[in-house]
């Protein structure tokens, strides 16, 4: 049944825009208004604008805006105005700012990665990891569209979803390397060489190249790809079939397994002596990834 609702999203990454298509699709929405917010990292915002034309939303639906002042004056008046508001990080300046003048039972969050695991707040979530309360969201919808948008590919690929590890203090650049290290020889254990690897850095990833030179790429038959689309849609952007998805703590994987069902997915955990900032974040992805049954390889330190 169609909705009636006016219904306001605030997103502020291509995964959250990703989470608002699929909220839109389900309820059968069509009086909606997507507000994106852009930050300093270009290539965030550029996927936003890229995702936004994939998944055909009308540019009358949606706006890209920086400016904080601004947001915040947009964000209050269709927050005031619509029946429904959907917010997609609860850690935001923004949040903050427009639930105080809000009526609570109109406010449903989105998902924001490890942030989300880790979360013990009460708001009502639309959300890809199941709780009580919260409204389950397995991207049905985003996954018929990449079906039909698939391009055929003979070729299985085992794709590495980056991290911005160290660029953010979570360990040192050497320690990253040294799991890559691991990652890249576990993997070449049970997979042979013909079967390419592609490396996608993560948006704020940046070094990367200093660990993937030519040398490693022709050893283990390593391709570093950047994407245009978020890394759930890669199929379709870079036309191949999954064979496996690895990474150390991107919970695009969580979205990516409910979207590539025959594709294998494993996580890789980093040892604690390697780990310097946001420990009990990244323990904590950890622990419920061991508590749910998700695949995870501890690499050796």
């Amino acid at each position: 049944m169609q909705s009636v609702n006016k219904i306001f999203f605030l997103v502020e990454s291509p995964f959250q825009l990703m989470q608002a298509y699929e909220y839109i699709k389900i309820n059968e929405c069509e009086n909606y208004f997507i507000l994106c917010r852009k930050n300093a990292l270009q290539k965030n915002n550029l996927q936003m604008l890229s995702l936004s034309k994939f998944l055909n939303i009308p540019i009358s639906r949606m706006r890209q805006k920086r400016s904080l002042l601004l947001l915040v004056v947009a964000s209050l008046f269709f927050s005031i105005r619509c029946d429904k508001v959907v917010f997609g990080d609860e850690n935001s300046i923004l949040f903050k700012i427009v639930k105080l003048f809000v009526n609570s039972s109109k406010i449903i969050m989105l998902d924001d990665g490890v942030a989300s695991v880790n979360s013990s707040s009460t708001w009502t979530r639309f959300t890809i990891f199941p709780a009580p309360g919260c409204i389950d969201n397995d991207f049905r919808y985003l996954s018929k569209l990449i079906v039909n948008a698939k391009v055929s590919a003979s070729e299985g690929k085992i794709i590495i979803v980056g991290g911005k590890l160290s660029e953010v203090g979570i360990c040192t650049k050497e320690d990253y390397f040294q799991c890559l290290d691991f990652v890249i020889n576990d993997i070449r254990l049970k997979y042979p060489k013909a079967i390419e690897i592609i490396y996608i850095p993560h948006r704020g990833e940046s070094n990367y190249n200093c660990y993937f030179t030519q040398t490693i790429r022709e050893r283990y038959n390593v391709k570093v790809s950047e994407n245009e689309l978020p890394v759930e849609l890669v199929e379709v952007e870079f036309g191949i079939n999954i064979l496996l998805v690895a990474s150390f703590i991107s919970t695009a994987i969580f979205s990516m397994s409910l979207i590539y069902k025959e594709a294998e997915f494993v996580f890789y955990e980093i040892p604690d002596c390697h780990i310097i900032s946001r420990k009990e974040s990244v323990l904590g992805l950890y622990e419920y990834l061991h508590k749910n049954g998700y695949k995870v390889v501890k690499v050796n330190s």
